[in-house]
Parts: structure tokens; sequence; C-alpha cells
């Protein structure tokens, strides 16, 4: 092995130390790459499509939230409105 090989490979050891631990654990059960152009193809599709799913998830959860608040108008009866969040 020459020194570019080993530069390669710490390369590809520190990408995948550095990765959030839901890409690896995400890539250690679906298969490491064997090159470090595929793992880091491979990690920002994971990492994208984790971020999809959990974009969606806040969206739907957080429009189905809905509070009923009163808000006094100076002395007068509580007017009750709607606070989504």
């Amino acid at each position: 092995m020459n020194l570019l090989d080993y530069s390669k490979n710490a390369m590809y050891g520190q990408f995948y130390l550095g990765l959030k631990p839901k890409i690896q654990n995400t890539l250690s059960t679906t298969g490491l790459p064997q090159t470090f152009a595929a793992l880091y193809n491979k990690a920002v599709k994971i990492d994208q499509v984790s971020f999809s799913i959990e974009r969606a998830t806040k969206q739907s959860t957080s429009s189905s939230i809905k509070f009923l608040e009163f808000t006094p108008l100076s002395g007068s009866t509580p007017v009750p409105s709607i606070i989504s969040f």
C-alpha cells in the first residue's frame, strides 16, 4: 500500500467518524460502500431523506396542534382566538 492509498483510507475513516450517528447506523445496516466517493454520495442521500422525513413529520404535527386562547380586550369579556403551532 502506498502513501496515496493510506490517505484515501484515512479520509474515508475520518469522514465516516464525522457523520451523524443516525447516518452511521443506516450505513452499517445497509452496508458500507467500498470507495470514499460512494460513501460520500450514500451518506448525503441518507441525510437528505432523513431531513425530508423529519421536516414532513414536523409540518404534519405542528399543523394539527391548535390551542384556543382567550385574549381580553381592555376590560371586556375575553375573546377566543386560535393559535397554531
